[in-house]
C-alpha cells in the first residue's frame, strides 16, 4: 500500500487533476508537504522519556520549518499512548486512517515500539523509533528503521569498556521483567566473559521492586569491582541509594546503559551515591561539537531545560526522515524507504547510516557521572 504526495511543480500537477490514483494525502491537497505522526507516552510511568521525545521531534520540524526546507509547512499530529503496547497501537491506527500520516515517528520504549512496528510493516508506512532498542523492532521489516544503537550493542560496548578499565569482578542486578534489562545482561555478560571478566553474581528483581536488600547483600559478598544496572534511571537510583549500606559495594563504580539517562535530574536524588557511575548513551551535552552545541542551545531556549537523549534521538530521528522525503521528492512509502536506506546523516548523535535491518552504524558515547555532572570519558 502507498500513499503519496508530490512537492513543488509536481504537486501543482497533482492538485490539477485532482483525485488522480497515487495523488490523495492526509488533509486538503496541498496544505501542506508532510505530515508527521509523533507516537509518545507524555503520561503514564514513562512519560518524562516521551515527552523528550516529543519536543525533540517537534523541534526537528520547527527547524526544518524555518529553513524552508519544502515549499509547503510539515505538520506534526501527535497521540499519547501512556506507555501501553495495546494504547499504542489503537493510536497508531487512529494516525494512519483517521489522521492520515506520512511518516511515524515513534514508539518511544522497546515494548510498545515492538507491536507498533508490526502495524507499520503490514501497512508499509516509513517508520522511525528514536529510542526503541529491542531488536525485534527492526527485524524483518523493510519499511522500520531505528535511531539509537540496539541493546546488544551498548551491552557489548559497555562489557568492552569494563575491560579497558581493567575490571576482572563483575556483578549484575537486573530487572527479570523487562526485555531491555534482560537484552543489556544477556549482551554484556556474554562480551564481558569473552574478555575474560568473571561474572561473580548475577541477582535479579521484579519490575516495581523498592528493597533490594537480599540482592545487595549477596553482591556485598563477592567483593566485585564494578556492578552493572541495566535499568532505567528512576530504579537504578534507588539501588545505589542502598548499595551504599554495604562496605565491599559502597565505592565500586555502578555501570549501566541509556536508561540512566535523566537519572542526575530525580528530584531529592543524593548524586553523591552515582559518583564515578558510567553509562553508555547516545551522545553527551559536553561534547563541544557544532552539531551538538546548537541543539542543546536550541532546546534550552524552546524547553527550559537541558536535552536527555531522548530528545537528541527524536531530533535526528525526526531529521533524517524528512531528508528522506525530500531526496525522495513525495510522500510515497517505497521511494521514501528506499531513500532512508542509502541515507547518510551527520546530526547530534553522530554520523549515522542504516545497515540491512534498519539499525543505525553510530558510535556510542560512554558517560562518567563526576562531581555531580554528566562528563563524556569515552567514544567506541
Amino acid at each position: 500500500m502507498k500513499k503519496m504526495r508530490i512537492f513543488s511543480v509536481a504537486l501543482a500537477a497533482c492538485m490539477a487533476v485532482g483525485a488522480a490514483a497515487g495523488c490523495s494525502g492526509g488533509g486538503d491537497k496541498g496544505d501542506y508537504a508532510v505530515k508527521v505522526g509523533i507516537l509518545a507516552p507524555t503520561s503514564g510511568a514513562v512519560s518524562s522519556y516521551g515527552q523528550a521525545a516529543k519536543n525533540g521531534a517537534e523541534l526537528a520540524i520547527k527547524h526544518a520549518n524555518e529553513s524552508k526546507m519544502f515549499d509547503k509547512e510539515i505538520v506534526s499530529v501527535h497521540m499519547d499512548e501512556k506507555g501501553k503496547a495495546e494504547e499504542a497501537v489503537t493510536a497508531f491506527d487512529r494516525l494512519v486512517n483517521e489522521q492520515k500520516i506520512d511518516v511515524l515517528i515513534g514508539d518511544v520504549t522497546s515494548g510498545p515500539s515492538i507491536d507498533v512496528a508490526k502495524e507499520a510493516a503490514s501497512v508499509g508506512i516509513p517508520m522511525m523509533t528514536p529510542t526503541g532498542t529491542a531488536a525485534a523492532i527492526t527485524e524483518g521489516k523493510d519499511n522500520v528503521f531505528r535511531a539509537c544503537f540496539l541493546d546488544a550493542t551498548q551491552g557489548k560496548a559497555m562489557a568492552d569498556f569494563a575491560s579497558s578499565q581493567n575490571f576482572k569482578k563483575i556483578a549484575i542486578i537486573f530487572n527479570q521483567d523487562d526485555e531491555y534489562s534482560i537484552g543489556l545482561k544477556d549482551a554484556f555478560k556474554a562480551q564481558a566473559q569473552s574478555k575474560g571478566i568473571e561474572i561473580v553474581s548475577e541477582q535479579a528483581y521484579a519490575s516495581g521492586d523498592k528493597d533490594f536488600k537480599a540482592q545487595l547483600t549477596t553482591i556485598d559478598g563477592t567483593s566485585p569491582d564494578a556492578i552493572y544496572m541495566p535499568d532505567y534511571y528512576n530504579t537504578v537510583s534507588t539501588i545505589c541509594q542502598q548499595k551504599k549500606n554495604y562496605a565491599n559495594i559502597k565505592d565500586v563504580p555502578a555501570l549501566g546503559a541509556d536508561g540512566w539517562d535523566g537519572v542526575l535530574g530525580i528530584e531529592g536524588v543524593d548524586k553523591s551515591v552515582l559518583e564515578g557511575a558510567f553509562f553508555t548513551n547516545h551522545y553527551a551535552m559536553e561534547d563541544q561539537s557544532e552539531q551538538v552545541q546548537n541543539f542543546v542551545k536550541a532546546y534550552r531556549e524552546e524547553y527550559g531545560k537541558d536535552p536527555a537523549s531522548f530528545a537528541a534521538l527524536a531530533y535526528d530521528a525526526t531529521n533524517m526522515m524528512l531528508q528522506a522525503v525530500k531526496n525522495a521528492g513525495s510522500t510515497d512509502y517505497d521511494k521514501v524507504v528506499a531513500e532512508l536506506k542509502k541515507l547518510e546523516y551527520t546530526g547530534v548523535t553522530g554520523t549515522i547510516t542504516f545497515d540491512a535491518n534498519g539499525d543505525p552504524i553510530k558510535p556510542i558515547s560512554i558517560v562518567e557521572i563526576k562531581d555531580g555532572k554528566y562528563t563524556l570519558n569515552a567514544s567506541m
